[in-house]
């Protein structure tokens, strides 16, 4: 975490093929002695890292009287995933002082920025990282050691993508008698892999939500989905709603999926369900 003057710069993680470069992101000055930390990449248990925003609000002091006077509040719910807790992103807005309005930022109720004056545009990201494809398939991939001189590859299969971007891995290497013996790598970067059919190197789909709030009117804090290699999206482009809708509502992860149970007599001639005709008629719609 980097304690902050007047000027606060805050190094954030960015990840290319599982490796940690810094990049250092400037940002609004916050008051002395706070503290502001950055973010963890989360990781998402599916090949594609992709969004759902499941709900927008924007309240003022008239609908909610414990925002106080003068204050605007912004807020998104924002699932990664299906079976994930949605994300609750919130900006709160103090305009007693129209010149030099106040910010505070909050992600599941816990404090992202005080509330202070922004001396400049605020950025904020929320990294995640999803699972590349092949992995538990016999010889997918390939590796080149570290340690080794030339352009060698040997057959490999990832058996674990950890939490750090790297991998756990299974190689074949050539005993010199015609064969092969298996040796466990138990990390291995992201560079030191391919794919053994297109030899292209190994790509860990990442993204991040992207907070924006300008000096100029924090009001229209926006937020982004910012990938590698492609342009940034709003993420009002991410709006939909789940069907059919989760027996647990939408801020909780969802229960069981709903079953239609069918028995089918010997003779294949009598099949009986464990529903009516209109809720199966529903269920197929």
């Amino acid at each position: 975490s980097s304690h902050v003057g007047s000027t606060n710069e805050i190094l954030e993680p960015i990840f290319n093929n599982g490796v940690v470069l810094q990049c250092c992101l400037r940002v609004a000055a916050m008051p002395a002695g706070a503290t502001m930390k950055k973010l963890r990449t989360t990781n998402i248990e599916e090949p594609e890292v992709d969004f759902r925003v499941l709900r927008f609000t924007c309240h003022d002091s008239s609908m909610l009287s414990s925002l106080g006077k003068h204050c605007k509040e912004m807020r998104w719910l924002i699932a990664q995933s299906y079976d994930s807790t949605p994300i609750d992103i919130c900006v709160i807005v103090d305009k007693q002082v129209m010149a030099s309005p106040e910010i505070s930022v909050h992600c599941n109720s816990k404090l992202v920025y005080p509330k202070a004056k922004l001396a400049k545009d605020f950025t904020w990201r929320m990294p995640f990282r999803g699972l590349i494809q092949g992995i538990h398939v016999t010889d997918y991939f390939e590796i080149r050691s570290e340690y080794m001189l030339g352009d060698f590859w040997f057959p490999a299969t990832i058996n674990l993508q950890r939490a750090d971007g790297t991998f756990q891995v299974t190689v074949k290497i050539p005993d010199g008698s015609g064969k092969f013996r298996t040796t466990d790598f138990p990390v291995v970067r992201a560079e030191s892999l391919r794919e053994a059919q297109t030899k292209l190197p190994v790509a860990v789909p990442s993204c991040a939500l992207v907070l924006s709030v300008p000096v100029a009117n924090p009001l229209h804090a926006t937020i982004n989905v910012a990938r590698d290699g492609v342009a940034s999206e709003m993420i009002t482009h991410f709006f939909n709603r789940p069907t059919p809708s989760p027996p647990n509502g939408i801020e909780k992860p969802p229960g069981a999926d709903p079953k239609v149970s069918f028995n089918i007599s010997k003779d294949r001639k009598i099949i009986t369900a464990d529903v009516g005709y209109f809720t199966l008629e529903h269920f197929l719609s």
